[in-house]
C-alpha cells in the first residue's frame, strides 16, 4: 500500500552528508519526496512509496555509521501528493 510520511530526525545529520544518502537510498527504493535541513539543526523528510520500502528506507537511515548520528526520529503519516515525481533535496 502506497504512503507518505513526514519524518524529522534529530542527531548529526547536517553537514555529513545525510540528504544525499537519503537521496541515494530513496532513488534506489523507488521513493518520491523531498529532503531539506532545518534551521534548528535537524533534517525535514517527505517521503512517498510502498510502505514496505518506506520502512526499508528508514531501517537504513538508521543503520548508517560514519558521521551521521540519528538520534530521535519523529514519523507521521501525511497525505499522499499524487503527481509527485522523483526525491531531491530542497535548500
Amino acid at each position: 500500500m502506497k504512503k507518505r510520511y513526514h519524518v524529522i530526525f534529530e542527531g548529526q545529520v547536517q553537514g555529513v552528508g545525510f540528504r544525499w544518502v537519503c537521496m541515494q537510498y530513496a532513488e534506489q527504493l523507488g521513493i518520491t519526496g523531498t529532503v531539506r535541513n532545518m534551521s534548528n539543526g535537524m533534517v525535514d523528510l517527505f517521503a512517498q512509496g510502498e510502505e514496505e520500502s518506506l520502512d526499508r528506507l528508514l531501517q537504513l537511515l538508521k543503520q548508517r555509521t560514519g558521521w551521521i548520528r540519528i538520534d530521535d526520529m519523529t514519523i507521521r503519516e501525511v497525505p499522499l501528493q499524487e503527481h509527485e515525481t522523483g526525491f531531491r533535496p530542497v535548500l
